[in-house]
């Protein structure tokens, strides 16, 4: 996330990575915590209300709303400029806070690696930014890895079809609705 960018709701979420670090002889372990180094969600396209997308907005979402469209978020992390060189990662986890739901009512959140880089533009969606805002240059949208350039060659993202567990070699994680 860039300095200036208010958090988001997923506040909570952190990378933990626990660290083997050999030096001199010696293994020490360590634990850090990584925020995303950008995100975004993606708001199922209709052609009535154009490209949509939230990459400043203070919330994430991921699921199905009341109208039946889907919305997926996307996060990257910089591990390589986090991760001291030489290290060795043992384990990791990710921790994310649901704040809204349509009946409150728990959901699961599948974590698929994506295939190809995205972007996060500027724009900020209004209000509770559920509806999203329209698409600024190089936002990641449900067609477009880069607004309004580069397409996904499937829209809604491409990932990998297997769920995956967080590694060090995940950099861009997608999180689609538990009904995808």
């Amino acid at each position: 996330m860039k300095a200036a960018q208010p958090l988001k709701s997923y506040t909570a979420l952190l990378l933990a990575l626990a660290l083997a670090c050999i030096g001199s002889g010696l293994a020490d372990a360590a634990m850090i915590s990584i925020n995303p180094s950008k995100d975004n969600t993606l708001y199922q396209y209709n052609p009535n209300e154009g490209d949509l997308s939230n990459a400043l907005g203070f919330h994430f979402f991921t699921g199905t709303i009341l109208m039946g469209e889907s919305r997926r978020g996307v996060l990257a992390f910089d591990i390589a400029g986090n991760v001291p060189p030489g290290s060795t990662i043992t384990g990791v986890s990710l921790s994310m806070n649901m704040s809204k739901t349509i009946d409150g009512t728990a959901r699961t959140t599948e974590l698929h690696k994506l295939l190809a880089d995205w972007g996060e533009g500027t724009s900020r969606a209004p209000g509770e930014e559920g509806s999203g805002a329209p698409a600024t240059p190089n936002d990641a949208t449900w067609r477009h890895r880069f607004y309004d350039t580069i397409f996904w060659t499937t829209q809604g993202g491409d990932f990998s079809a297997r769920r995956t567990a967080h590694s060090a070699e995940t950099r861009f994680l997608y999180l689609p609705s538990e009904c995808d």
